[in-house]
Protein backbone atom coordinates (compact mmCIF):
# COMPACT_ATOMS: atom_id res chain seq x y z
CA UNK A 1 0.00 0.00 0.00
CA UNK A 2 1.09 3.29 -1.08
CA UNK A 3 1.68 6.29 2.27
CA UNK A 4 -0.34 9.27 2.58
CA UNK A 5 0.63 12.62 2.82
CA UNK A 6 -1.84 15.05 4.26
CA UNK A 7 -2.08 18.28 6.10
CA UNK A 8 -2.66 17.56 9.59
CA UNK A 9 -2.66 20.56 11.48
CA UNK A 10 -2.21 24.03 10.80
CA UNK A 11 1.46 24.19 10.48
CA UNK A 12 1.84 20.24 10.39
CA UNK A 13 2.54 17.63 7.45
CA UNK A 14 1.49 14.42 8.59
CA UNK A 15 2.88 11.15 6.51
CA UNK A 16 1.30 8.02 7.48
CA UNK A 17 3.26 4.81 6.50
CA UNK A 18 0.75 2.15 4.07
CA UNK A 19 2.41 -0.73 4.95
CA UNK A 20 2.43 -0.09 9.33
CA UNK A 21 0.07 2.92 9.44
CA UNK A 22 2.45 4.31 11.59
CA UNK A 23 2.01 8.11 11.30
CA UNK A 24 5.30 10.83 11.51
CA UNK A 25 4.36 14.33 11.36
CA UNK A 26 6.60 17.13 10.05
CA UNK A 27 7.05 20.72 11.28
CA UNK A 28 5.78 23.55 8.32
CA UNK A 29 6.57 26.76 9.46
CA UNK A 30 5.01 28.66 6.99
CA UNK A 31 1.18 30.13 7.89
CA UNK A 32 0.14 29.84 4.43
CA UNK A 33 2.14 26.40 2.50
CA UNK A 34 0.40 23.74 0.21
CA UNK A 35 2.41 20.31 -1.28
CA UNK A 36 3.32 20.97 -4.90
CA UNK A 37 4.17 17.38 -5.64
CA UNK A 38 6.38 14.10 -4.97
CA UNK A 39 9.31 13.61 -6.15
CA UNK A 40 13.05 12.22 -6.28
CA UNK A 41 14.78 15.03 -5.34
CA UNK A 42 18.04 13.48 -3.71
CA UNK A 43 18.35 10.36 -5.71
CA UNK A 44 17.81 8.01 -3.08
CA UNK A 45 15.08 5.46 -2.79
CA UNK A 46 12.21 7.18 -1.69
CA UNK A 47 10.71 10.14 -2.95
CA UNK A 48 10.52 13.74 -1.46
CA UNK A 49 7.36 16.02 -0.68
CA UNK A 50 8.02 19.77 -1.62
CA UNK A 51 6.15 22.05 -0.06
CA UNK A 52 5.66 25.81 -0.98
CA UNK A 53 5.42 28.05 1.91
CA UNK A 54 5.10 31.94 3.06
CA UNK A 55 4.66 33.86 5.99
CA UNK A 56 3.08 36.98 4.46
CA UNK A 57 5.47 39.80 3.54
CA UNK A 58 8.17 39.86 5.75
CA UNK A 59 12.23 39.02 4.46
CA UNK A 60 13.17 35.60 4.02
CA UNK A 61 10.19 34.12 5.00
CA UNK A 62 8.83 31.63 1.85
CA UNK A 63 10.60 29.24 0.55
CA UNK A 64 10.51 25.91 -0.33
CA UNK A 65 10.42 23.09 2.08
CA UNK A 66 11.41 19.38 1.07
CA UNK A 67 10.73 16.47 3.74
CA UNK A 68 12.73 13.63 2.99
CA UNK A 69 10.36 10.88 4.71
CA UNK A 70 12.99 8.21 3.96
CA UNK A 71 15.81 9.86 6.80
CA UNK A 72 12.97 11.27 8.53
CA UNK A 73 14.50 14.94 7.84
CA UNK A 74 13.76 18.16 6.20
CA UNK A 75 15.78 21.35 4.14
CA UNK A 76 14.32 24.73 3.86
CA UNK A 77 15.26 26.97 0.72
CA UNK A 78 14.58 30.33 1.63
CA UNK A 79 13.09 33.14 -0.39
CA UNK A 80 12.50 36.64 0.15
CA UNK A 81 8.73 36.88 0.32
CA UNK A 82 8.67 40.47 -0.83
CA UNK A 83 10.65 39.33 -4.21
CA UNK A 84 8.18 38.12 -6.43
CA UNK A 85 9.02 34.30 -7.35
CA UNK A 86 7.72 31.18 -8.92
CA UNK A 87 8.01 27.37 -9.01
CA UNK A 88 8.48 27.11 -12.65
CA UNK A 89 8.88 23.05 -12.24
CA UNK A 90 11.00 20.51 -10.57
CA UNK A 91 12.83 18.00 -13.64
CA UNK A 92 16.18 16.56 -13.92
CA UNK A 93 18.41 19.18 -15.58
CA UNK A 94 22.29 17.87 -14.13
CA UNK A 95 21.73 14.08 -15.66
CA UNK A 96 22.85 12.96 -12.27
CA UNK A 97 20.24 11.15 -9.51
CA UNK A 98 17.13 13.45 -8.71
CA UNK A 99 15.59 16.29 -9.64
CA UNK A 100 16.03 19.77 -9.71
CA UNK A 101 13.94 22.44 -8.62
CA UNK A 102 13.93 25.49 -10.98
CA UNK A 103 12.43 29.23 -9.73
CA UNK A 104 12.04 32.29 -11.69
CA UNK A 105 12.59 35.13 -9.43
CA UNK A 106 12.18 39.14 -9.82
CA UNK A 107 11.49 42.08 -8.17
CA UNK A 108 13.11 44.83 -10.35
CA UNK A 109 15.50 44.85 -13.53
CA UNK A 110 18.25 44.72 -11.61
CA UNK A 111 17.67 41.87 -9.10
CA UNK A 112 15.99 38.52 -11.18
CA UNK A 113 16.75 35.44 -12.55
CA UNK A 114 16.61 31.89 -12.42
CA UNK A 115 17.31 29.65 -9.06
CA UNK A 116 18.34 25.77 -9.71
CA UNK A 117 17.85 24.17 -6.32
CA UNK A 118 20.40 21.14 -6.45
CA UNK A 119 18.74 19.24 -3.76
CA UNK A 120 21.01 15.98 -3.94
CA UNK A 121 24.14 18.27 -2.73
CA UNK A 122 22.31 20.95 -1.20
CA UNK A 123 23.45 23.67 -3.97
CA UNK A 124 21.21 26.67 -5.38
CA UNK A 125 22.83 27.72 -8.91
CA UNK A 126 21.73 31.51 -9.49
CA UNK A 127 21.56 32.81 -13.28
CA UNK A 128 20.61 36.63 -13.14
CA UNK A 129 19.44 38.58 -16.06
CA UNK A 130 19.59 41.91 -14.69
CA UNK A 131 18.44 45.10 -16.78
CA UNK A 132 16.99 42.47 -19.47
CA UNK A 133 13.41 40.78 -20.48
CA UNK A 134 13.90 36.96 -20.29
CA UNK A 135 11.09 34.36 -19.91
CA UNK A 136 11.81 30.73 -20.08
CA UNK A 137 10.02 28.65 -22.72
CA UNK A 138 10.99 24.62 -22.44
CA UNK A 139 13.10 22.50 -20.35
CA UNK A 140 13.90 19.64 -22.69
CA UNK A 141 17.22 17.63 -24.06
CA UNK A 142 18.82 20.08 -26.74
CA UNK A 143 22.14 18.26 -26.51
CA UNK A 144 21.42 14.46 -26.76
CA UNK A 145 23.39 14.50 -23.39
CA UNK A 146 22.16 13.66 -19.85
CA UNK A 147 19.96 15.99 -18.42
CA UNK A 148 17.35 18.93 -19.78
CA UNK A 149 18.28 22.07 -20.62
CA UNK A 150 16.66 25.31 -19.87
CA UNK A 151 15.42 26.98 -23.08
CA UNK A 152 15.48 31.17 -22.07
CA UNK A 153 14.22 33.97 -24.51
CA UNK A 154 16.07 36.95 -23.90
CA UNK A 155 15.74 40.44 -24.40
CA UNK A 156 18.70 42.97 -23.98
CA UNK A 157 16.56 46.73 -25.09
CA UNK A 158 13.38 47.34 -24.96
CA UNK A 159 13.43 48.44 -28.29
CA UNK A 160 12.68 46.45 -31.30
CA UNK A 161 16.08 46.93 -32.40
CA UNK A 162 17.66 45.59 -29.29
CA UNK A 163 19.47 42.48 -29.00
CA UNK A 164 17.60 39.08 -28.40
CA UNK A 165 18.63 35.84 -27.62
CA UNK A 166 18.16 32.37 -27.51
CA UNK A 167 20.32 31.42 -24.65
CA UNK A 168 20.52 27.54 -23.71
CA UNK A 169 21.60 26.85 -19.78
CA UNK A 170 23.24 23.50 -19.44
CA UNK A 171 23.10 22.62 -15.80
CA UNK A 172 25.47 19.87 -16.56
CA UNK A 173 28.02 22.12 -16.99
CA UNK A 174 27.08 24.66 -15.16
CA UNK A 175 27.43 27.03 -18.51
CA UNK A 176 25.27 29.08 -21.01
CA UNK A 177 25.34 29.50 -24.21
CA UNK A 178 23.89 32.01 -26.00
CA UNK A 179 22.59 32.59 -29.90
CA UNK A 180 22.24 36.28 -30.80
CA UNK A 181 20.36 37.71 -33.48
CA UNK A 182 20.62 41.73 -32.90
CA UNK A 183 17.89 44.13 -35.01
CA UNK A 184 15.42 41.58 -35.14
CA UNK A 185 12.59 40.37 -32.77
CA UNK A 186 12.65 36.50 -32.41
CA UNK A 187 9.93 34.26 -31.13
CA UNK A 188 10.33 30.75 -30.40
CA UNK A 189 7.77 28.29 -32.33
CA UNK A 190 8.52 25.08 -31.28
CA UNK A 191 11.27 23.15 -29.70
CA UNK A 192 11.03 19.42 -31.24
CA UNK A 193 13.81 17.16 -33.08
CA UNK A 194 13.38 17.83 -36.90
CA UNK A 195 17.12 16.34 -37.98
CA UNK A 196 16.06 12.71 -36.34
CA UNK A 197 19.36 13.00 -33.71
CA UNK A 198 19.96 13.28 -30.03
CA UNK A 199 18.55 16.68 -28.81
CA UNK A 200 16.00 18.61 -29.96
CA UNK A 201 15.91 21.35 -32.12
CA UNK A 202 14.58 25.01 -31.75
CA UNK A 203 12.31 26.18 -34.53
CA UNK A 204 11.93 30.46 -34.06
CA UNK A 205 10.64 32.94 -36.78
CA UNK A 206 11.92 37.01 -36.67
CA UNK A 207 10.81 39.59 -37.56
CA UNK A 208 11.90 43.19 -38.86
CA UNK A 209 11.67 46.24 -36.94
CA UNK A 210 7.92 47.36 -38.45
CA UNK A 211 6.76 43.06 -37.55
CA UNK A 212 6.91 41.85 -40.73
CA UNK A 213 7.75 38.36 -40.28
CA UNK A 214 11.04 37.35 -42.41
CA UNK A 215 12.07 33.57 -41.62
CA UNK A 216 12.72 30.76 -39.79
CA UNK A 217 15.51 29.98 -37.97
CA UNK A 218 16.62 26.47 -37.04
CA UNK A 219 18.90 26.11 -33.57
CA UNK A 220 20.33 22.75 -33.67
CA UNK A 221 22.39 23.03 -30.44
CA UNK A 222 23.79 19.91 -30.53
CA UNK A 223 26.04 20.86 -32.94
CA UNK A 224 25.73 24.87 -32.61
CA UNK A 225 24.15 24.99 -36.16
CA UNK A 226 21.83 27.71 -36.91
CA UNK A 227 19.59 27.11 -40.69
CA UNK A 228 18.31 30.07 -41.77
CA UNK A 229 15.45 29.72 -44.10
CA UNK A 230 14.35 33.55 -45.46
CA UNK A 231 11.11 34.43 -46.70
CA UNK A 232 12.06 38.09 -48.24
CA UNK A 233 9.35 40.06 -49.74
CA UNK A 234 6.50 37.37 -48.63
CA UNK A 235 4.21 37.37 -45.87
CA UNK A 236 4.27 33.59 -44.64
CA UNK A 237 3.20 31.55 -41.15
CA UNK A 238 4.73 28.16 -39.81
CA UNK A 239 1.16 26.38 -39.89
CA UNK A 240 2.83 22.90 -38.24
CA UNK A 241 5.92 21.44 -37.09
CA UNK A 242 5.74 17.62 -37.43
CA UNK A 243 6.81 14.24 -38.97
CA UNK A 244 4.99 14.07 -42.22
CA UNK A 245 6.96 11.56 -44.08
CA UNK A 246 7.79 8.70 -41.90
CA UNK A 247 10.37 7.21 -43.78
CA UNK A 248 12.71 9.21 -42.33
CA UNK A 249 13.07 10.21 -38.73
CA UNK A 250 12.50 14.17 -37.76
CA UNK A 251 9.24 16.68 -37.99
CA UNK A 252 9.01 18.79 -41.00
CA UNK A 253 8.06 22.94 -40.82
CA UNK A 254 5.25 23.44 -43.09
CA UNK A 255 4.88 26.98 -43.59
CA UNK A 256 2.40 28.93 -45.72
CA UNK A 257 3.31 31.72 -47.79
CA UNK A 258 1.95 34.91 -49.77
CA UNK A 259 3.75 35.81 -52.82
CA UNK A 260 3.59 39.30 -54.03
CA UNK A 261 0.74 38.20 -56.30
CA UNK A 262 -1.04 36.81 -53.39
CA UNK A 263 -1.15 33.12 -54.33
CA UNK A 264 -0.75 31.51 -51.63
CA UNK A 265 1.89 27.99 -51.84
CA UNK A 266 2.54 25.82 -49.23
CA UNK A 267 6.31 24.33 -48.60
CA UNK A 268 7.99 21.91 -46.20
CA UNK A 269 11.11 22.86 -45.04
Amino acid sequence: RNDVVVACALRSLCITDGATGKKRTYAVNYQQWRISELTDTDGKPGLETIVIGSNGASAYQAGILVIRDASKRQRNYTISAAMNWTLREITDTDGQPGKEIVIVYGDNPTNQGIWIIHDRTQDIWNITYAQMKFAINSTVDTDGKPGAEIVVLVHSDSQMNGQYSVQIIKDRTRSRYNYYFTGFAMQINSIIDTDGKPGAEIVAVYNSSDGVVLGIKVIRDATRVVQNYSFANTQFSIAEVQDIDSARPGAEIIAVYTTPIGRPTGIRV
